[in-house]
Formats: C-alpha cells, sequence, structure tokens
C-alpha cells in the first residue's frame, strides 16, 4: 500500500523528513524523483543525492520566490513557474518511480504558482500506486484531509529569532 505523506508546520525539518524518506527508498532500490520548488540547488544534501544513486531524478523549478526577489513582478515570476512546472509535470507524469518528492510544494500551492485543482487528481490517482512526500509551510486543507500521514512540525525556538543567517552545512 502506497501513501501521500505531508510535512508541514513553521519548524524546521520538512525537507530533512523528506530526504530521509528518500535515502530509505533508494536504500530499498525505489525509483525516486525529487521536484524542488523556490530552492536553489547547491544544498549538501542534494549534492549528495545526485552523487550516490541512479535511481534518484532531481528537477529544480528555478524560479525564486518573489519574497527573495525584489526586481521581477510576481506575475512574470508566476507565468515563468508555470512553464516550468509544466515540462516537469508531463516528465513526472510519464516517468517510472515509486516515491515523488515535491519539496516546497505547499508554498506554490499557498502563494497561487499552482492551483489546488491542477494538482489534485494527480495525487489522488498516483498516491494509490507510488508514494508521495510534499513539504512547505502551509499545507492547504484539501491536501491534508486528502494525505494519509500528516506531520506539522513546531517551532519551539530556532537560532533565526536571534538573527542567525542560514549556515552552509546545517540548513542547506
Amino acid at each position: 500500500m502506497r501513501m501521500l505523506q505531508v510535512y508541514t508546520g513553521e519548524g524546521k525539518g520538512k525537507t530533512s523528513a523528506a530526504i530521509g524518506g528518500i535515502l530509505r527508498a533508494l536504500g530499498h532500490g525505489w525509483r525516486v524523483v525529487l521536484v524542488i520548488f523556490f530552492k536553489p540547488l547547491g544544498s549538501g544534501e542534494i549534492e549528495v543525492l545526485k552523487k550516490i544513486s541512479p535511481l534518484i531524478c532531481i528537477y529544480q523549478i528555478k524560479i525564486p520566490h518573489p519574497y527573495f526577489t525584489a526586481h521581477q513582478k510576481v506575475e512574470e515570476l508566476k507565468d515563468k513557474f508555470k512553464k516550468e512546472w509544466e515540462e516537469i509535470f508531463s516528465e513526472i507524469k510519464e516517468a517510472k518511480w515509486d516515491l515523488l518528492v515535491l519539496d516546497e510544494f505547499h508554498i506554490a500551492l499557498r502563494d497561487g504558482f499552482l492551483q489546488w485543482k491542477e494538482v489534485e487528481n494527480f495525487l489522488k490517482e498516483y498516491s494509490l500506486e507510488r508514494e508521495i512526500i510534499t513539504t512547505g509551510r502551509g499545507a492547504p486543507q484539501e491536501l491534508v484531509k486528502m494525505a494519509d500521514l500528516v506531520t506539522d512540525m513546531v517551532n519551539v525556538k530556532h537560532p533565526f529569532e536571534k538573527g542567525v543567517r542560514n549556515r552552509e552545512g546545517v540548513d542547506y
């Protein structure tokens, strides 16, 4: 039985939990597809995943989130995002995989880069026969209802509150 897993919340660890799932799946010979939304490649875990197994295929939507860029209009970013997503999505639908991880997927839904109706049927259909993991803050209630497993990462205390920025080797 395959399931839809959701890792959400304000706390740290959503992507880390998904990467743990990827490693476990690769260890059992599963074919894995990872789609990264809004994050630049170069994170330590992504660099390692690219090297350790031919069973993983990594896609990146190279559009920065508007929060991190002031020089582009949101609608322009959304148009570029949609084109990249459509190309990746058509490949995902045709590919043979056992685990699909959509990292920061909830952000794309929350901020209107993707519409729930665009992905709802895909998630329903594919989670019956393949494992799917989604991550990001603010998972929509429709996704939470559909999911088999939901983990809400709670922030109790974080170095960002003291002004500490992302640290190489720890946070990326």
